[in-house]
């Protein structure tokens, strides 16, 4: 793989689709179609700077040591025991920076030596959390050079899962929803678990592109390696046909080799370690996501709407040169414009099966809130196990100390995450809903340029965080903040008032608790169970009992806000793609009684705004013969 020459590639796909945005946005003429919010969700999204590949799986199988191998040095903290508490976003930078990123957005610089005292679990439980005023850490970033990695892609390291600390699996859960690719990395101790094959199965619903490591084969021989691969990829055979190479294959390394082989310089020790094959295998999971899989979701999805406004100018051209034919263009559009308000209008029966869809997410947040607070619930139950695993009363005092805060920050940030998750399986929903109106508006539209179908690559056909935010305002109002758009999508003001409300209604519950400095170590454990069993029962009274919102519970007050704005959304794109089609009746109307003059004045601002179109026409059949080029030179 030519390296320097893909990466040229890629980059000048990348500025072309961005340039094609740009035009869009400038050309506002009331004769075209608007661009809707899947086209402006993808100008974003190609605009954006860097994009996620996720490292991640169970605890302690080599995650942050499989990154500082790829350093050359260890950098981020390792332990014995569960050692990443943050999230680490590392980025390929010619010098090395550290910084601390709020989740108001601020930043911290740090230095090099306290990445452990704010990202390691071991730290934490020996220190107390870092605690900071009004906010909370959202992930570190580290800037250092890994030369071989492009500038566009940050590496994440994550908590991972399966650990006896719950925001651990939140934090990965929550930061694999941004990946545009995934990592998994897992050990060849045992073969992979039920747990492991779940995590597996939700993280290919998020990206098909999947990378599977096995770490630590310095540890066995060749024999119990080979075997241990073959187990793993017979367990995970099921879920090949979800991931783009329609295959699993897992990639044995050792970092510890690696990392020794890079402070010796010793290409043998490399080629030992199998890093080699694993960073070719690397590239090309970042290659097929950044260079390919976005770039060809980008270019449809403008292309789509390119063939729209060829349309639209193709119908008044018509119009406006032949009168003949002006009158059976207004019919047919008539025709069409009934058809579509009788089948698609707010009293329609396919409206009324969208709402039935909302409706089950919002029933399933429900059903998960009264989950979450279950004693059945991880979030209790490894609470309690972390209680009886103590071993002293030191640790019991420990536990005391921050037991109150960790609860308060996991019920509110898991209520958040499941919030945000209802909303984000409500904007897929109202995607769908806005494709098919889309297709509808645009039947028998002539295709200049047919949309790229992959006929090697992995493509995976769709990103889910390539988010199009067809919420309105009034979920944001209604929760009592201004209207904020973050990555495309309104969800993200909603989410974090409503951790906000939860860590305020929790507070007095959570607030204070100490074991008696005196009992014996089975009284404290009592003690600390007593507290968890209280701290349950609040957080159920204040989510699904006590009325906080006049009289409503916070979570019929999330029902509600979800409810009224799923049912707005879904109207308000309906009456987009309605006022396209009745502009465009409108002006096949004037035109079918306009005068030879004024058909005359239509059809030089009909040929201006063609020429217009020309370099965006240009610019989509140079972008498909860039992607053509580079699966050739891929394969």
């Amino acid at each position: 793989m030519n390296v320097v020459e893909l990466e040229k590639q890629i980059q000048s796909i990348r500025h072309t689709l961005q340039g094609i945005y740009q035009q869009i946005k400038l050309q506002k003429s009331p004769m075209l179609p608007s661009p809707d919010s899947s086209v402006m969700g993808a100008g974003e999204y190609i605009q954006q700077e860097q994009y996620d590949v996720v490292v991640c799986g169970q605890f302690k199988k080599g995650k942050s040591s499989f990154i500082n191998a790829l350093l050359g040095e260890e950098v981020l903290p390792v332990a014995t025991e569960v050692a990443t508490a943050q999230v680490f976003r590392v980025i390929n930078s010619n010098t090395e920076d550290y910084n601390l990123i709020f989740n108001n957005g601020e930043r911290m610089q740090i230095a090099k030596t306290d990445l452990a005292k704010y990202g390691s679990q071991v730290e934490a439980d020996l220190m107390g959390s870092p605690a900071f005023k009004d906010k909370q850490i959202d992930y570190i970033e580290v800037k250092h050079p890994i030369p071989f990695l492009p500038k566009s892609i940050a590496l994440v390291d994550t908590p991972g899962f399966g650990a006896l600390y719950a925001t651990h699996e939140q934090i990965t859960r929550n930061y694999l929803k941004r990946a545009a690719a995934v990592i998994f990395i897992t050990d060849p101790e045992n073969p992979i678990t039920t747990v492991q094959k779940e995590f597996v199965e939700s993280a290919l619903k998020q990206t098909k592109q999947i990378l599977f490591i096995l770490t630590k084969m310095d540890n066995y021989n060749a024999d119990y390696i080979r075997t241990i691969v073959n187990e793993n990829q017979r367990i995970l055979a099921p879920l090949a046909p979800l991931t783009a190479t329609k295959q699993i294959q897992f990639y044995p390394m050792s970092s510890k080799v690696l990392n020794f082989a890079t402070k010796m310089k010793n290409d043998k020790l490399v080629e030992k370690s199998q890093f080699d094959v694993v960073k070719e295998a690397l590239l090309k999971l970042i290659y097929n996501t950044v260079g390919f899989d976005i770039n060809v979701q980008v270019f449809n999805t403008f292309n789509h709407y390119y063939n729209r406004v060829k349309k639209a100018l193709d119908e008044l051209h018509t119009s406006a040169s032949q009168p003949g034919k002006a009158k059976e263009l207004a019919e047919q559009k008539r025709k069409m414009q009934q058809t579509f308000a009788a089948e698609w209008g707010n009293s329609s029966t396919k409206q009324q099966e969208i709402m039935a869809e909302i409706e089950e997410q919002i029933i399933g947040l429900r059903n998960y809130a009264n989950d979450m607070l279950s004693t059945s619930h991880h979030i209790y139950d490894n609470m309690l196990k972390r209680i009886e695993s103590l071993d002293n009363n030191k640790e019991a005092d420990q536990l005391a100390n921050s037991m109150s805060y960790e609860l308060q920050q996991t019920y509110a940030n898991y209520w958040k995450d499941l919030v945000e998750d209802c909303q984000c399986n409500i904007d897929n929903i109202l995607s769908k809903f806005n494709a098919r109106l889309g297709a509808v508006a645009a039947e028998g539209a002539s295709v200049q340029i047919e949309s790229y179908q992959p006929k090697k690559m992995g493509f995976a056909g769709h990103i889910s965080n390539f988010r199009n935010g067809y919420m309105t305002g009034s979920l944001v109002t209604g929760l009592g903040v201004g209207a904020a758009i973050i990555a495309g999508t309104v969800f993200a003001a909603p989410v974090v008032l409503l951790a906000g409300s939860v860590a305020a209604l929790f507070g007095g519950i959570f607030a204070g608790f100490s074991v008696g400095r005196e009992n014996k170590l089975n009284q404290k454990k009592q003690e600390l169970k007593a507290h968890l069993s209280n701290c349950l029962q609040q957080a159920y009274s204040d989510i699904i009992r006590r009325p906080t919102h006049g009289n409503l519970t916070e979570l019929q007050n999330a029902e509600r806000i979800l409810r009224e704005a799923g049912k707005e959304a879904v109207a308000s794109l309906y009456a987009q793609h309605k006022e396209n089609i009745d502009r465009q009746v409108q002006l096949l109307d004037e035109q079918l009684h306009a005068d030879a003059e004024t058909r005359q004045r239509k059809l030089q601002e009909i040929e201006t705004a063609k020429q217009v179109w020309i370099p965006v026409y240009n610019s989509l059949k140079s972008v498909k013969e860039q992607l053509v080029n580079l699966e050739k030179s891929n394969e």
